[in-house]
């Protein structure tokens, strides 16, 4: 079993971004000096390997490939995203996915929910390239399904923002659904709305074209009851894990 991407041995580690049990960000630097970000989907249990083997396998394309489609398609719509270079999959001999890689060109930006934590408010004009980038997703019928604080990366220059991590997210055939649209919104602003200014609340709405969109009790109503407890939950993780980060 090899993967020519994942870990080429003249690459040296410059950070490490973000670990979990089955995710790994690393910031590395590669044989040209181009510094890069891998990020790793790995399964260490066996519960996680029949998880991954199934969804990689039979269900789709593996995840650090279905990334970087996403990553492409919205480039091509012209929402910001962090530029993806390439994904790499490592499977067993039986051609089960056991390991797959997605390798972005680093950015120099600070993720939007770090800046937030060290008191760095972002000005109005970013919050509405915020809710112009989020307007065109929709638009392109583009469910992210991961529009988290944490997966934004702001920048000095224009467009001032960049996308990320749009792992999970889904492609309608036709137009995207008022509840798939109010996901994302909640995601988004669940936990901010108790700290942004109201002017910058107005340039996201403004440049989204909807008032009232960074309120999450306006938002309630377009996700159907069957799928609010789960919504909720998934709220609640992510709440928790901004503010222990």
């Amino acid at each position: 079993m090899s993967c020519n991407c994942a870990f080429p041995e003249t690459w040296r580690v410059l950070a490490i971004l973000a670990h979990s049990r089955t995710v790994g960000v690393e910031k590395l630097c590669d044989a040209d000096g181009l510094e890069v970000v891998r990020k790793s989907y790995r399964f260490p249990t066996a519960k996680d390997r029949r998880r991954g083997m199934l969804r990689g396998t039979f269900f789709g394309p593996a995840k650090a490939v279905r990334e970087l489609h996403n990553l492409e398609y919205l480039k091509l719509a012209g929402v910001p995203v962090v530029e993806g270079l390439r994904a790499c999959v490592l499977r067993n001999t039986c051609g089960f996915v056991v390991e797959c890689h997605l390798l972005t060109k680093a950015s120099a930006g600070s993720n939007l929910q770090q800046m937030l934590q060290r008191g760095e408010m972002p000005a109005p004009k970013i919050w509405g390239a915020f809710g112009q980038s989020i307007s065109r997703m929709h638009q392109v019928n583009f469910w992210h399904r991961g529009l988290a604080p944490r997966n934004v990366l702001v920048e000095t220059t224009a467009p001032f923002h960049r996308w990320l991590d749009p792992a999970k997210s889904k492609i309608f055939s036709r137009n995207i659904t008022s509840a798939a649209r109010a996901d994302d919104l909640l995601r988004f602003w669940n936990p901010l709305h108790k700290v942004v200014p109201a002017a910058h609340k107005a340039a996201f709405e403004l440049a989204y074209g909807q008032d009232g969109v960074s309120d999450p009790a306006n938002l309630w109503p377009a996700i159907p009851k069957a799928k609010r407890a789960s919504t909720a939950r998934v709220l609640h993780r992510d709440e928790t894990r901004y503010e222990e980060s």
